[in-house]
Parts: C-alpha cells; structure tokens; sequence
C-alpha cells in the first residue's frame, strides 16, 4: 500500500516537471517588418444615378490598398447629402424622396469616397413637341423641341428625348431635335422618354424657292422660284458665250455704235453681239450687270425665224419670250389679257412686285407700294445705254422680234419688259423705241 502510494506521488512529480519544463520556453516573436494592409481608397458603383420618387438602388462600396487590391471585411457608413432628396441606409440601399440633387458617399474610418451624384426627377407622364407642324425646304434644316410634364402638369426639366422619323428619306432628325429636308414629301416625328411617346409632328419637305446658279465665267447669281418657274434674282453679267467664245467688249459710245448700224427706213442689223457697262462705267457691274445688245442672245441673220436664243444663257437656261414674262406676270396676279397687251403699261401693281432693292430706286409709287419686293425677282433701275435713266427706269430684254425676219424692209421691233419708279405697273415694248441695237439688261429663266 505505502509503495503504491510512492509511485502516484513519482508520477504526479513527473508531470509537474514536464509542465514546468514548457511553461519556461519564450513566445514566439512577430517579424517586425510584416504590416496588416491599410485602406486607401473606396469605389462605389454606380458613380451616377438618375430615379424618379419611390425607386430604390443598392449601391455597393468596396475598399482598396496601395496596391489596387480588394480589402475584406471592411465596414461601410453610408451618408446622404440631402436626406430629403435621396435617403440611403447602413446597407447601401438608395431611396429617391424628392425631385433634386444631391450625392451619396461611404466612408469607413478617415477614408471617404468620391460623391456619387444622384438626380431625382419627377416621373414623366406626357411628352409634347411644341411645334406640331414645321416646313423645310431640301437641304435645310428646322428645330422641333419637346418638354415633358409630371401627373400634375409640371414641366420636367433636364430631360433628354429620343427622336424618330416615320420616313427618314423625306426627312432625318438627330438627337437634339434638328430636322433636316431630304426629298419632297410629308414625315412625322416622335420624341420618346422611356416607355413615354410624344404625340406626332408633322414635317413638310419642300423644293427651295431661291437657290443659286453659275455661268461660264464663274459669277455666281441668286435665282428664285416664282410660281413654277425659276428666274435669275440679278442681271446678267458674262463676258462669254456659253460655247466659251468672248463677248465683244465696247468701251466708249464710238466701239458700241461700230457693233450696230442704224437706218430706220430699212432693217435694223446689229452685225455683231457685244456689251458694256452703264455709261461705259465698269464700278458697278456686281450690281448692275452688264448691258448688251439683240444680236448677243439671238442673231436674226439667217432671215428664216430660227434664231438661237440661248446662246449667251449660262447652261439650263435661257434668255425669256413673251410667254415666260406673260406667265410670270400671271402668277403675281395680273389677267392673262393684260399680261400678253404689248406698248403699254397694264396690271395694277405688278411692276412692284417685280422691282427690288429699294436704296436703287428713285423715290415714287413704284417702292411706295406695300408689296413692291414681294415676288424676290428684284428688278433693278439699270436704265439703257445711252439714257439718264439710271435710277428711274429698269428696261430687260425679251426673246422674238415684233415683224417678220423674212421681210427685208421690215424695221426689226424687239421685245422688252420695262419697270419705271413713278409707277407700280409694268409694260411691254414692242413698238420699234427699243432697237436691235439698244443696250439692256438680260434676265434668264431656267429651261
């Protein structure tokens, strides 16, 4: 019994030894050059937000080191800059209040993150295009614009629209609302927010009326479209023949007679075409054009009635007949009677229609008129070649020739237009006061 009582105290000893034995060893060290990784930076997604009251976000944040890597186990406090606006909680779930501004952040510790911009708008209920019906011409452009209204009737700004054509080939609309004319017809348009379409708008493609037109020298000249017909908007100013042959120049009255012979008693014959400036004065012939004689657009020479009119007309067009001013003078208001009565004036104010540029023209009932301007053919006050007329009266060449070519004895009568400051009519001359000779302006219309 004693010997069984010695080796439980021997074994007990020896355990308390060995106990001891370990408990003296040292702990182990940290390496002192061995650091937990720092928060450096926080991202959050998305980084901008568009709601409309009542949506709900989750965002979500994460943290980042100095080296780019993602930190785990971060906790995020999440702050709204305007709580009414848009409220968010401890779990990054974004509630839009009211329409507004403002940002949300997260941060943790001394790190914050960038703000993230958050913009409440009213939910749209319409949209209108406040221009329900627009006309271009092809190749131009128009601007539809379109707002958008709450449940309540209240504008909502900030929006941006997409716009539709139902027919792109007649007209095409970009982002912002430009539409542009492509071929003649009727388009409609749309503008959309989401689910949300605008009512249509109608788009109405047409051919232009002015446009612009070049001749053999490379003068440009602005043209109009008066009823069907296309006229040049400027006198006439080529120093070449459409084939490109040069135009004789007269520099003093001793070079233009040399083009011409006069005998009233048998036919006029201008032997040769040419042109000058009005009083032989070159300062003015952007503005004025130039003055030319018959035989510059149509040579009676081969007696037969088939004079080539079209020779000194830029390419498409031609120097005008009777008909062509008989029908202009009919879409600006004037009988067809009246616009076909030659040597004297008729209409009622038709010359003012025609006539334009008002600082040209002396004071009298011509540019008095309301409508004097009105059909954008602009005839101006040039005068004629040897008369003081510059300013009072603009005289403008006509195709034929009042008698037979085939009469040898015939004195020639060209046509002319002429529109005078004193009064609003317009009248043709036929009578033989205008000469083969003569010097005036030459108006073309297209073909």
């Amino acid at each position: 019994m004693k010997s069984r009582k010695l080796f439980i105290a021997f074994v007990t000893a020896s355990v308390l030894l060995v106990l001891g034995i370990f408990s003296c060893e040292e702990p182990e060290e940290k390496d002192p050059t061995t650091t937990e990784p720092e928060l450096l930076t926080i991202e959050v997604t998305p980084n901008s937000i568009s709601l409309t009251p009542g949506d709900t976000l989750s965002l979500t944040a994460i943290g980042k080191d100095v080296e780019d890597s993602t930190l785990a186990n971060i906790e995020f406090t999440w702050t709204s800059n305007n709580p009414t606006i848009a409220e968010i909680d401890g779990n990054g779930l974004l509630t839009a209040i009211a329409a507004g501004s403002t940002y949300v952040t997260a941060g943790s510790g001394d790190i914050v993150s960038d703000h993230v911009s958050v913009t409440v708008t009213q939910a749209v209920a319409t949209i209108e295009i406040l221009q329900t019906s627009l006309s271009v011409y092809i190749d131009s452009t128009d601007q539809f614009t379109a707002i958008a209204k709450d449940s309540d009737g209240n504008e909502i700004s900030g929006l941006s629209f997409n716009w539709a054509s139902d027919n792109p080939a007649i007209a095409s609309i970009s982002g912002d609302g430009t539409v542009t004319g492509i071929s003649l017809g009727t388009a409609h348009i749309t503008a959309t927010s989401g689910d949300i379409l605008s009512a249509e708008a109608t788009i109405n493609v047409l051919e232009p009326t002015t446009g612009t037109m070049t001749d053999i020298d490379g003068n440009v000249y602005q043209t109009v479209k008066i009823g069907d017909q296309w006229w040049m908007a400027e006198n006439l100013r080529t120093t070449h023949y459409r084939n490109g042959d040069p135009i004789t120049r007269a520099n003093n009255v001793q070079e233009w007679s040399a083009l011409s012979v006069y005998d009233v008693d048998a036919a006029d014959h201008v032997r040769e075409g040419g042109y000058t400036f009005y009083d032989y004065d070159s300062t003015n012939v952007n503005t004025d054009g130039l003055l030319y004689n018959w035989t510059t657009f149509g040579d009676p020479t081969p007696m037969d009635g088939n004079a080539d009119f079209n020779i000194v007309a830029p390419e498409g067009w031609r120097v005008p007949n009777g008909g062509d001013w008989a029908t202009l003078k009919q879409t600006l208001g004037m009988t067809i009677q009246e616009s076909m009565t030659d040597g004297r004036w008729v209409g009622t104010n038709e010359g003012s229609k025609l006539a334009g540029n008002a600082d040209l023209w002396e004071a009298g009932a011509l540019k008095d008129d309301p409508e004097f301007g009105a059909s954008g053919l602009n005839l101006i006050p040039s005068g004629g070649l040897g008369t003081d007329n510059i300013g009072m009266v603009g005289y403008y060449w006509s195709e034929g020739i009042n008698n037979s070519f085939t009469d040898p004895n015939a004195q020639w009568k060209p046509y002319a237009q002429i529109v005078q400051y004193n009064a609003t009519y317009v009248a043709t001359l036929s009578d033989g006061s205008v000469r083969l000779g003569s010097g005036l302006a030459i108006r073309c219309v297209k073909q």
